[in-house]
Formats: structure tokens, C-alpha cells, sequence
């Protein structure tokens, strides 16, 4: 964890990785989140009654981004 309070996970990949569906599926689904997260860091929604149905957690995902 850096001072700022921001975590970044960092993984290795070789070519050889390329080779597994599952692997391939589980990038593929971790890049869709980068983007859909990048979107809403750029445009995000108005959130004020998201978050009161969503019992007041923020919109994105695994608490990537620090509110």
C-alpha cells in the first residue's frame, strides 16, 4: 500500500498464459472492469439514490478505487 492509501496488484504474465481458456476468460473479465471503472471515473452517475439502495457502498467494484 503506497502513503496516498492506494493499492495496485501487480502479476506476472508470460505468453504461455495465453494458452489457457481459463486464464484468457478470467483477463478478458478483469480488463472489462478496468474499462467499465475508467468510465465511470470519467463520467460518473449521479449517485445519490444508488448509493442509498445499495445499503450506502460505493459504485464500483472490490473497492479498487478509494472513495
Amino acid at each position: 500500500m503506497r502513503d496516498d492509501g492506494q493499492v495496485f496488484w501487480s502479476e506476472g504474465v508470460t505468453a504461455s498464459d495465453f494458452q489457457g481458456e481459463h486464464f484468457c476468460r478470467c483477463l478478458a473479465e478483469r480488463l472489462g472492469w478496468a474499462v467499465a471503472d475508467a468510465e465511470l471515473l470519467a463520467n460518473p452517475p449521479d449517485v445519490t439514490g444508488l448509493r442509498a439502495q445499495r445499503g450506502g457502498r460505493g459504485y464500483l467494484r472490490r473497492s479498487r478505487i478509494a472513495a
